[in-house]
């Protein structure tokens, strides 16, 4: 019996310390869809936020579908690269919690300066 009222305790303590201490449960980005003018915008910031704020590692991983439409950096700065659309996806280091953002890149305007 005093077996089980330890294990329940520490339990309970485990999960008082994951909601106290701000562990990563979610990531969000500043936007879910982009539009690029090859040859006109040269890059577009997302920015990426860790929730909670109290959460001590806010790392996250940048990817994208289709390097060869849209790069992205290692600080989220998104660079087009040819005309179709990527998915651009931020991954939290700590959880594994994802967001995206669809970045369409389309051809300039010839009557557009």
């Amino acid at each position: 019996m005093l077996l089980i009222a330890a294990c329940a305790l520490l339990t309970s303590c485990r999960d008082l310390h994951y909601a106290t201490n701000g562990y990563v449960r979610r990531v969000t980005l500043n936007t879910n869809q982009i539009e690029l003018v090859l040859g006109q915008d040269k890059s577009f910031q997302l920015e990426a936020t860790v929730s909670p704020i109290t959460a001590p590692n806010k790392k996250v991983i940048w990817t994208s579908s289709n390097w060869s439409v849209a790069e992205v950096s290692d600080n989220g700065l998104v660079t087009p690269k040819a005309v179709g659309t990527a998915m651009i996806t931020v991954k939290s280091d700590d959880g594994g919690y994802t967001d995206e953002c669809k970045v369409i890149v389309k051809e300039k305007d010839s009557h557009q300066q």
